[in-house]
């Protein structure tokens, strides 16, 4: 596993600096000599970079998960500070109900999540039924 993972992925970074440079080269031979031949290569340039693009974004996700994971909850700034961002980012700070009012408070905002789950699913207990 290693080995494949070696031969296809090794040297990531460098790899996708490349296949950026060349995209960014055949994007300018297109602005000089827009023709079929160099719009082809800079369509093939722009697939093979955004491939490693997304193939290195990923790496780095993983390789930053496992960081944190070996840190685990170890009391450590990071993870309290990483954690501290994810519940901000899973927060429902603001609600607007179906009358169209904004809601804040998250006394509200429980309510009016009660109220719409509790007609929701009467709703499809209805369909199901009937």
């Amino acid at each position: 596993m290693r080995l494949l993972n070696k031969t296809h992925y090794g040297d990531l970074p460098n790899r996708t600096k490349l296949a950026f440079e060349e995209l960014c080269h055949c994007q300018n031979l297109v602005l000089i000599d827009p023709n079929p031949t160099t719009c082809a290569a800079a369509d093939e340039a722009s697939y093979r970079w955004s491939k490693l693009d997304r193939i290195e974004e990923k790496f780095y996700r993983q390789k930053s998960c496992i960081r944190l994971l070996g840190a685990g909850d170890q009391n450590t700034g990071v993870f309290h500070r990483s954690m501290q961002t994810r519940t901000a980012g899973n927060a429902i700070t603001i609600l607007i109900n179906e009358a169209g009012e904004t809601l804040t408070s998250p006394s509200d905002i429980k309510r009016e999540a009660v109220t719409h789950f509790q007609k929701f699913l009467q709703v499809q207990d209805q369909r199901v039924e009937g």
